[in-house]
């Protein structure tokens, strides 16, 4: 069940020239939030942006009641968020959306893609603390996200990088780090989130090995409530084809289910 709440920022730290991570004491979300789902956030007091602005829960700890967000300045309403100081207050809505399924005691593999990397953190923790055999596969640009990177390591899991440059972990796509453990490794559960492409391309590394998959999809979205319709996907339904709202039915859908573009 989702709020309406206020959030106070703790901290409001920049990684890199454009990424950030904000902390947050908001123990409504906290207490209730999974992996995979999102809030959305009011940018400014006023109506200029007049949309919040969706971003997935990085974080949680449910002990302190706080919530940590990572997002990337790319327009006005996140341009504002940066500008944010300790101890103002944040309106939020949520937890918002579909999040992941996690199990107990299983071979699991995450893949993330440049800031899908954001709704990771929180789901390598749960499945960690689920007792899952946990690996992790990274994609980046280049060494500029080695502060997003460092974010993961010291976590209870194998951890593998690829950027495009080589400057950080393996030089290649990430996908080619996949196909090596899906086919060394006895997966049964695979999550993974960022670009299309490349989670289209996940999926099909496991197909007809018994992995079950999940994709988290990104879309522009206005209300983020399932009200405006604005965000909707393409899934199977037998032998239909059904519309799907991104952010109430996912962000979260089975890999398999999933029409891919292109």
């Amino acid at each position: 069940m989702w709020h309406e709440t206020v959030g106070t920022i703790i901290t409001n730290e920049q990684l890199t020239a454009e990424d950030y991570l904000m902390e947050l004491h908001c123990k409504d979300i906290a207490t209730n939030a999974k992996p995979g789902q999102f809030v959305n956030v009011a940018c400014t007091s006023g109506l200029d942006p007049l949309l919040r602005r969706p971003i997935s829960i990085h974080q949680v700890d449910k002990v302190k009641g706080t919530i940590s967000l990572l997002f990337k300045a790319v327009g006005k309403g996140t341009k504002l968020l940066t500008a944010k100081a300790n101890e103002q207050a944040v309106k939020l809505t949520g937890p918002l959306g579909k999040g992941f399924h996690i199990p107990s005691g299983e071979k699991t593999l995450v893949v993330g893609g440049g800031m899908g990397v954001a709704p990771l953190y929180f789901l390598i923790n749960q499945l960690c603390d689920a007792g899952n055999d946990v690996t992790v596969v990274l994609g980046v640009k280049d060494g500029t996200w080695q502060p997003i990177c460092n974010l993961f390591e010291n976590r209870n899991c194998s951890l593998y990088f690829a950027s495009e440059d080589g400057s950080i972990g393996q030089k290649g796509l990430v996908t080619d780090v996949v196909k090596e453990i899906i086919e060394k490794e006895s997966i049964t559960h695979l999550y993974t989130c960022g670009p299309e492409p490349m989670m289209k391309n996940v999926v099909l590394l496991a197909e007809g090995k018994n992995i079950k998959t999940q994709v988290s999809m990104e879309r522009t979205m206005a209300c983020g409530v399932g009200a405006c319709l604005g965000c909707t996907c393409e899934k199977k339904a037998g032998d239909q084809v059904v519309f799907k709202r991104v952010c109430t039915d996912g962000p979260v859908f089975s890999g398999d289910e999933v029409i891919w573009n292109g």
